[in-house]
Protein backbone atom coordinates (compact mmCIF):
# COMPACT_ATOMS: atom_id res chain seq x y z
CA UNK A 1 0.00 0.00 0.00
CA UNK A 2 1.65 3.25 -0.74
CA UNK A 3 -0.11 6.65 0.91
CA UNK A 4 -0.08 9.59 -1.38
CA UNK A 5 -0.10 13.46 -0.18
CA UNK A 6 -0.63 16.03 -2.53
CA UNK A 7 0.58 19.42 -2.10
CA UNK A 8 -1.18 21.49 0.00
CA UNK A 9 -1.61 25.57 -0.53
CA UNK A 10 -3.52 27.40 2.25
CA UNK A 11 -4.13 31.01 1.67
CA UNK A 12 -5.43 32.91 4.39
CA UNK A 13 -6.32 36.34 4.92
CA UNK A 14 -3.90 37.68 7.76
CA UNK A 15 -3.86 41.05 9.64
CA UNK A 16 -0.07 40.85 10.57
CA UNK A 17 0.46 44.52 11.11
CA UNK A 18 -2.16 43.62 14.44
CA UNK A 19 0.17 41.27 15.34
CA UNK A 20 -3.49 38.42 15.64
CA UNK A 21 -1.38 35.52 14.87
CA UNK A 22 1.85 33.99 16.38
CA UNK A 23 3.49 31.95 13.38
CA UNK A 24 5.39 29.79 16.11
CA UNK A 25 2.47 28.73 17.75
CA UNK A 26 0.50 28.39 14.70
CA UNK A 27 3.44 26.01 13.32
CA UNK A 28 3.59 24.06 16.72
CA UNK A 29 0.38 23.27 16.09
CA UNK A 30 0.64 21.73 12.84
CA UNK A 31 3.28 19.82 13.97
CA UNK A 32 1.77 18.26 16.67
CA UNK A 33 -1.08 17.36 14.28
CA UNK A 34 0.89 15.87 11.64
CA UNK A 35 3.23 14.20 14.18
CA UNK A 36 -0.27 12.32 15.44
CA UNK A 37 -1.50 11.55 11.86
CA UNK A 38 2.03 9.87 11.19
CA UNK A 39 1.72 7.80 14.42
CA UNK A 40 -1.73 6.80 13.41
CA UNK A 41 -0.62 5.76 9.82
CA UNK A 42 2.09 3.90 11.10
CA UNK A 43 -0.35 1.89 13.48
CA UNK A 44 -2.45 1.32 10.57
CA UNK A 45 0.35 0.09 8.43
CA UNK A 46 1.75 -2.00 11.12
CA UNK A 47 -1.83 -3.68 11.47
CA UNK A 48 -1.95 -4.18 7.96
CA UNK A 49 1.03 -5.84 7.31
CA UNK A 50 -0.50 -8.92 9.60
CA UNK A 51 -0.10 -11.79 7.05
CA UNK A 52 -3.83 -12.97 8.27
CA UNK A 53 -4.87 -9.07 8.32
CA UNK A 54 -7.66 -10.23 5.38
CA UNK A 55 -8.81 -12.87 7.10
CA UNK A 56 -9.07 -11.77 10.63
CA UNK A 57 -10.25 -8.00 10.03
CA UNK A 58 -13.55 -7.29 9.33
CA UNK A 59 -13.96 -5.77 6.26
CA UNK A 60 -16.01 -2.35 7.84
CA UNK A 61 -12.41 -2.27 9.50
CA UNK A 62 -10.67 -2.40 6.88
CA UNK A 63 -12.94 0.32 4.50
CA UNK A 64 -12.48 2.42 7.03
CA UNK A 65 -8.22 2.07 7.94
CA UNK A 66 -8.55 2.71 4.08
CA UNK A 67 -9.99 5.67 4.59
CA UNK A 68 -7.82 7.23 7.37
CA UNK A 69 -4.74 6.15 4.85
CA UNK A 70 -6.38 7.71 1.54
CA UNK A 71 -5.47 10.87 0.49
CA UNK A 72 -7.87 13.71 1.64
CA UNK A 73 -8.97 16.89 0.31
CA UNK A 74 -11.45 19.54 2.42
CA UNK A 75 -12.63 22.62 1.13
CA UNK A 76 -11.38 25.29 3.37
CA UNK A 77 -13.17 28.65 2.04
CA UNK A 78 -16.90 28.13 -0.25
CA UNK A 79 -17.41 31.03 -2.76
CA UNK A 80 -20.62 32.57 -2.40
Amino acid sequence: MRVSTPPLLISLPLKLSQGLIDFDVEIAKCEKKLNLARLNLEKIRKVESQPDYEETVPKGVRLANEDKVGPKVYPLFYDT
